[in-house]
């Protein structure tokens, strides 16, 4: 049944979503690919198949889930207002590393973005109710073709940008690892290699001197 589910998929996204027929990553798999994903199965088999199918589905999602491969989105519930903290754990180190609860400090900036939950009391509203990933993705190809950025930037990007960024700025690579949760400092020291080659570049922009 899962080797049944996986055909289906691929057979899907060849036809709804070619773009990904060959190769498509988790954070493409949204509500409302898997709301077509459904009507496709119902399409193509009838009654128990198409549920059964769409279990073996959800399980590998639930799986990935669990493991970090697709990550889940923060809510009210991971902000520490008396501390300014925010906390979440990642459950593919979860049990097996101390770096698996990651904790990171808000100023009052970032506070003043997050703002505050809603009167109701209810912390398990989202901090930021996106539209779909594919939705996003477009925005940000708008923004880079309009800035005259000639290369691929993606959300990802943002990650590897805030590394680089307060190592730039003298923060310890121990410090850095903490805040992207790494569970050691072998993922951490590729930013190093880029504040390296950052500080090479200012180096020679400098005007040659002749003596």
């Amino acid at each position: 049944m899962m080797q049944i589910a996986f055909s289906r998929f691929k057979d899907f996204l060849k036809e709804q979503y070619p773009l990904y027929e060959c190769n498509i990553k988790p954070e493409f798999i949204t509500k409302d690919m898997m709301v077509l994903f459904v009507d496709y199965l119902q399409s193509r088999s009838v009654g128990e198949g198409a549920k059964s199918i769409y279990q073996r589905f959800k399980k590998v999602i639930r799986y990935a889930i669990e493991h970090d491969v697709i990550l889940k989105d923060l809510t009210y519930k991971n902000v520490d207002y008396s501390n300014k903290l925010l906390k979440f754990e990642q459950n593919k180190t979860k049990g097996h590393s101390s770096a698996s609860g990651v904790v990171i400090p808000l100023n009052d900036g970032l506070v003043s973005i997050i703002g505050e939950p809603l009167a109701d009391g209810n912390k398990d509203v989202l901090i930021f109710n996106l539209p779909s990933y594919e939705s996003c993705c477009k925005s940000v190809k708008r923004w880079v073709k309009r800035s005259g950025i000639d290369k691929h930037i993606s959300w990802h990007c943002a990650r590897h940008s805030f590394a680089v960024n307060i190592l730039n700025n003298g923060a310890n690579i121990k410090t850095v690892a903490s805040l992207l949760g790494h569970s050691g400092l072998k993922h951490t020291e590729k930013y190093t290699r880029a504040v390296d080659k950052l500080k090479e570049e200012a180096i020679n922009s400098l005007p040659e001197l002749k003596l």
